[in-house]
């Protein structure tokens, strides 16, 4: 544990913008600072420092908001590298979350993985019980073997809960992160449609309507319009996996890959129907 400690302090990067503070690190065979992308969210240059060395200022050079996953360019000489764990998080595991929350430079809480595969704002998730902060956003997550398996990403913040931090599985992230460096931008399967996300299973039940995606936009000449989705379509399943909300509808089309022909149910005038349709790319952001 304490040469865990000791060893972090070479490979965690505390990052400062205009709008707040955060952490980023770096990892074997990358040659960026990892973080979140609502870390630097409105950046194009931020502030970067790792110990032993004095502030500088970088540039943010690939974001992706859907995944939260953003790379800096590095502008530090002879850095030292996390390693990345060859085993994934498993409920139980005893975990420390690193960085720098609340300006507290450096700091480590530990704790266990409550659960390895939690689905949380749309998105899956380690959950973990260590104690995260603002700050700690976009530092490694490690084992106890000192090894990142996450990327500390978020807290549930409602009153009266404790305990229920979360970060992105590494193995989830270094897909995203290997698509930026090669391409330039993150590709995720699409619809072209804008769902409206006040369409909630309550609202549904009142309607008498089956709980799913309402869509509110269709986008001309794309792949949804081809298949013949309509504006005020209830999209309730995607090859045959219920959709419940607007959430759900992406945490499943983040199985495909841009290409992919999927089948789409639609629950339309008190009807059910399929559509076939090509998922198109979509650049991250």
């Amino acid at each position: 544990m304490e040469t865990i400690i000791k060893n972090f302090k070479n490979y965690v990067v505390q990052i400062s913008t205009p709008y707040g503070n955060g952490s980023g690190f770096f990892l074997k065979d990358i040659p960026f600072i990892i973080t979140n992308c609502h870390v630097i969210d409105l950046c194009s240059e931020v502030t970067v420092k790792k110990s032993g060395s004095e502030k500088m200022k970088t540039s943010v050079l690939f974001t992706d908001k859907l995944n939260d996953i953003a790379l800096l360019a590095n502008p530090f000489e002879n850095v030292s590298e996390a390693v990345l764990s060859e085993t994934p998080a498993t409920a139980g595991s005893r975990i420390l979350a690193i960085g720098h929350p609340l300006g507290l430079s450096y700091t480590a809480t530990q704790g266990i993985v409550s659960k390895e595969d939690r689905i949380y704002n749309g998105l899956k998730y380690i959950q973990i019980d260590a104690a995260i902060n603002p700050g700690n956003s976009g530092g490694p997550l490690v084992n106890y073997q000192g090894q990142v398996i996450g990327i500390n990403s978020a807290k549930n913040q409602e009153a009266g809960f404790e305990g229920m931090g979360f970060a992105i599985p590494i193995s989830d992230a270094l897909p995203t992160i290997k698509q930026m460096i090669e391409k330039g931008y993150a590709s995720h399967p699409g619809l072209n449609v804008q769902i409206d996300p006040r369409y909630t299973a309550e609202y549904a039940s009142q309607k008498g309507w089956p709980a799913g995606a309402y869509v509110s936009k269709v986008t001309s000449g794309g792949p949804a319009e081809k298949a013949g989705i309509l504006p005020g379509d209830v999209l309730t399943k995607l090859n045959g996996q219920e959709i419940k909300s607007s959430l759900a509808l992406t945490r499943e089309l983040f199985k495909f890959k841009p290409g992919d022909k999927v089948t789409i149910t639609i629950f339309r005038a008190n009807k059910t129907i399929d559509a076939s349709v090509v998922l198109t790319e979509i650049k991250s952001q």
